[in-house]
């Protein structure tokens, strides 16, 4: 039988309906040319020969070749080809019981694995207790799977359920290269790994391509920037940390240097506003310095600004000696009186200073 311009669309659509009840594959039919009007018996013939022997054993061809795929030829001179997905192991370094020491650190473990071997999921519950996602082929039967949870009276989270295998297709659950985006966690999690323990780490412009190579993700130079702060933050503490530690700080510099002065000023708000310190053995040798003391700021580079004061003094040789510091919220009038008079408090027994 011969199909008219009305029925390869019929059959198409309703081998493709049969497909997608069946299977995950992605379908390509082939309708039969138009022949000479001499040649239509002689291929009707061989047609029908076809359809007789392979009509018996169609369903055992697909069924041997579950799992390897396989070609499963409809009648009517159309072809589908169907491709059966393998179960593939998803290369995350994961097992049961792991312990990570945050949720975001789970997170990130598993994102990072996730771009490396091109394939997405989707979070379904990630709450103060649990961290729990599924592969985004969930609809095609896929059961990837990972629950990560708290433990109880700790800080710990845990891998309490794991299937490690995927079954559905890459294709489909893949995003395309070019639209995959890293997140600033990523990039710091391979700075910590790639420079443990230290906060001099690579440029922005070159962090993006070390991302690039390593995960096979784009990121942009304020996510490369934040990522160098976040991975910086990890070694050395945040900015808001070291704030909150001023006063032990000092506290423990007068234990371990006699005769060390220090001062700490806050506004209103019980925010920071000055830190003076001089060292006990800087004071001390001030005795043998030239009676020359240089005064002079630099602004500070860092999230909160400021300004950096120091007073030093000259040795014989002239040489820089250093005298005190100090960090003010800005370089003004009222920052400079505060600095000059805590240095007055234990220079001002000496004669014939000359303040520079």
């Amino acid at each position: 039988m011969w199909l008219n311009a009305e029925e390869p669309k019929k059959k198409t659509a309703s081998v493709r309906s049969f497909i997608n009840q069946h299977t995950c594959s992605v379908v390509t039919t082939r309708t039969l040319p138009d022949r000479e009007a001499t040649d239509r018996e002689t291929t009707d013939r061989e047609a029908t020969d076809i359809e007789a022997g392979d009509k018996d054993h169609t369903e055992n061809d697909a069924t041997d070749n579950e799992g390897t795929g396989g070609v499963l030829t409809l009648q009517e001179g159309i072809e589908v080809h169907v491709a059966v997905c393998e179960p593939r192991d998803d290369g995350i370094d994961l097992e049961l019981g792991q312990e990570f020491r945050t949720k975001e650190e789970a997170k990130v473990h598993i994102q990072t694995a996730a771009h490396q071997n091109c394939f997405e999921f989707d979070i379904i519950k990630s709450d103060a207790k649990r961290f729990v996602i599924k592969c985004r082929g969930a609809k095609e039967g896929c059961k990837w799977f990972v629950r990560v949870a708290n433990l109880h009276n700790s800080d710990l989270w845990t891998v309490r359920s794991y299937i490690k295998q995927h079954t559905c297709s890459v294709v489909t659950t893949r995003t395309l290269r070019n639209r995959r985006k890293g997140t600033a966690h990523i990039c710091a999690s391979l700075l910590a790994k790639d420079y443990p323990g230290t906060f001099d780490t690579p440029v922005p412009k070159v962090l993006i391509d070390l991302v690039h190579r390593k995960v096979g993700v784009a990121v942009s130079y304020t996510t490369a920037w934040r990522a160098k702060r976040e991975a910086a933050n990890e070694v050395r503490g945040s900015p808001e940390e070291s704030f909150t530690l001023l006063n032990c700080y000092l506290h423990m510099l007068k234990e371990k240097n006699i005769g060390t002065r220090s001062s700490v000023v806050v506004d209103e708000e019980n925010k920071f506003k000055y830190l003076f310190f001089a060292l006990g053995a800087s004071i001390e040798g001030f005795r043998a310095m030239r009676k020359v003391l240089i005064v002079d700021g630099t602004h500070l580079k860092n999230v909160y600004g400021g300004v950096l004061l120091v007073a030093t003094a000259q040795d014989p040789d002239h040489h820089h000696y250093p005298i005190a510091f100090g960090v003010a919220d800005g370089e003004n009038d009222e920052s400079w009186t505060w600095f000059m008079e805590q240095l007055k408090l234990f220079y001002y027994e000496t004669f014939y200073l000359v303040i520079v």
